[in-house]
């Protein structure tokens, strides 16, 4: 977990987003008139590309690697999968939602409603979850 963890949610967070504005970009420039893409080839975009190189290399911190090591301690093993399973797909997390909220509501813990559920960060869902999974 300590390897796949920060991987993986930066293949989600990153890694899709740039793809997906790559494939954006490549939309754009088929619409665009002649013109324009003699004008585009002529630009010299390479002290741009130069300088956001440079940024990246000096910054040595990996924020996702940051980011695990902050929430390890405060999530259990199947809570960190659980967490990744949300970001690959998020569409279990209606279904996580709907189980807390019912467990939730049989032992009498009103605030934990879908309203409040709908603002909690996937980790908040994926250890109360785990919790629910394991107390009931």
């Amino acid at each position: 977990m300590d390897c796949i963890y920060p991987e993986i949610r930066r293949i989600c967070i990153q890694d899709l987003s740039i793809l997906s504005s790559w494939e954006n970009q490549t939309e754009w420039i088929r619409t665009l008139p002649t013109s324009d893409l003699k004008l585009l080839e002529s630009s010299d975009l390479s002290e741009a590309w130069i300088e956001s190189s440079t940024i990246l290399q000096n910054d040595l911190e990996i924020p996702e690697q940051k980011f695990y090591d902050n929430i390890k301690p405060k999530s259990h093993f199947a809570s960190l999968r659980d967490q990744l399973q949300l970001m690959a797909m998020p569409e279990l997390r209606i279904k996580y939602e709907n189980i807390i909220v019912e467990k939730s509501q049989a032992i009498g813990h009103k605030s934990l409603n879908m309203r409040n559920l709908n603002q909690a960060s996937d980790m908040s869902i994926a250890n109360l979850y785990h919790y629910f999974q394991v107390s009931t």
